[in-house]
């Protein structure tokens, strides 16, 4: 009885969010699926993501229901296709293409592309999220995963000039391997935080503009992995064995054990 009062409280919080939230009663007013759209249309407004004229294939990465692919429908001329792709069915939208799948399977990026009927894609959008633990840092590290996944597939596909943009969560050490791996890729990063970002959700997006090309075959993964090992090796303890060797530390060079009289 206790579990099921409380999921109706809970449910009522919900709704009561829902109606007070004005991104939500604009997004019903314009028809869009979802208020995430204002979230695209502020950053396109800020950063020229689409152009009506050279923007001829978009791809949006956990794309349902499908409120990034209206946006970017009505920022593209009539010739760009669109498809998307998410575990989650997404009801049809006419003048777009969703895929039901994983993303991070190969033959998954098999069927994006042959769906665009294009192996150079012009804007990768990516807004995947897996589902919330509840733990900040282990949630950053699991999107930062699908933004890595999704950054090597902008690394076979994404035509030169080309445009990226991911959802991250919380401070920098939770996606640093993924920024690291978009500087080197494109001219300009930016991390930016639409208004339609909930405070509490800790999210934010990493905007790429401009792809320069990968640099070698350096995969985005292991640029992560060199990231993430050369912090683990800037903050390594020194040897304690130096202490058998009779070493003196100051405040500033203190390994951390137990402390030694200078």
């Amino acid at each position: 009885m206790l579990r099921r009062t409380y999921f109706v409280h809970g449910t009522k919080q919900w709704h009561h969010r829902q109606s007070q939230d004005h991104f939500v009663r604009d997004a019903a007013k314009l028809g869009y699926r979802c208020r995430s759209a204002f979230k695209l249309r502020e950053m396109d407004d800020r950063y020229k993501l689409f152009d009506r004229q050279k923007t001829k294939a978009v791809v949006d990465l956990g794309c349902c229901p499908g409120s990034w692919s209206q946006v970017a429908m009505e920022r593209v001329g009539p010739g760009c296709r669109i498809v998307g792709i998410d575990l989650i069915p997404s009801e049809h939208l006419p003048g777009a293409i969703f895929v039901r799948g994983d993303f991070t399977l190969p033959e998954m990026h098999r069927r994006i592309l042959e769906a665009l009927e294009e192996d150079h894609i012009d804007v990768i959008l990516s807004d995947m999220s897996p589902n919330r633990s509840g733990m900040s840092y282990r949630d950053s590290q699991a999107i930062a995963e699908l933004d890595t996944a999704a950054l090597d597939f902008a690394r076979a596909h994404l035509r030169h000039g080309g445009h990226f943009l991911c959802k991250v969560l919380g401070g920098e050490d939770g996606y640093k391997g993924v920024l690291a791996a978009c500087r080197q890729w494109f001219d300009v990063v930016r991390r930016v935080t639409p208004q339609a970002c909930r405070a509490e959700s800790q999210e934010h997006y990493l905007v790429g503009l401009h792809y320069r090309g990968a640099r070698g075959n350096v995969s985005a993964q292991e640029i992560k992995n060199a990231s993430l090992s050369g912090r683990k090796e800037r903050r390594q303890t020194p040897d304690p064995s130096t202490l058998l060797r009779g070493e003196r530390y100051s405040l500033d060079s203190w390994p951390g054990f137990t402390r030694r009289r200078l």
